[in-house]
């Protein structure tokens, strides 16, 4: 781990590692991009994470001299049903701007997720992995592991900026 700290003050940028157990998560989120800076978001950061109120841990990253973009990593989730979301969230004019890849392990078949996940129809299959597009955007991938499976999300997300 001390070479992982090393090699980002090697690279210049800045971290922030905090959790959340008593208040609600997208609040917690928001106030701790705030801290770093970035203001105006709350909308877009709302739309990732709409519904989640669980146990949160939040990084933030920063590159010396970025003040409008912003990485963010949260994970949330217990033990079986645990998921990483990367956000990299920028300001363009009057425009908040997201990236965003989400990785969920489950212990259930990917049948199973795929159940609970909507909107979303199978492009293809390449290797271990099923690609399947979300009629509103979005790109999903499904690989089964053992009994569980792994899904990984990509999508995008925009709002004007908040003043």
């Amino acid at each position: 781990m001390k070479i992982f700290y090393v090699l980002l003050a090697t690279l210049g940028l800045s971290v922030t590692a905090q959790g959340s157990t008593s208040e609600n998560s997208v609040n917690f989120i928001n106030k701790m991009i705030e801290k770093r800076g970035m203001h105006g978001c709350r909308k877009v950061i709302s739309d990732i994470f709409q519904g989640k109120n669980d146990d949160v841990r939040v990084n933030t990253s920063v590159m010396p001299g970025e003040k409008n973009a912003l990485k963010i990593t949260v994970t949330h989730g217990r033990k079986g049903d645990s998921m990483m979301t990367d956000v990299f969230l920028r300001k363009l004019n009057d425009k908040c701007i997201a990236n965003v890849t989400a990785i969920m392990t489950s212990s259930k078949s990917c049948l199973s997720c795929l159940g609970k996940i909507k909107g979303y129809k199978v492009s293809g299959e390449c290797a271990d992995f099923t690609e399947f597009l979300h009629d509103k955007g979005g790109t999903m991938y499904m690989k089964p592991m053992g009994n569980g499976c792994i899904v990984t999300m990509l999508s995008d997300f925009r709002s004007v900026v908040q003043t």
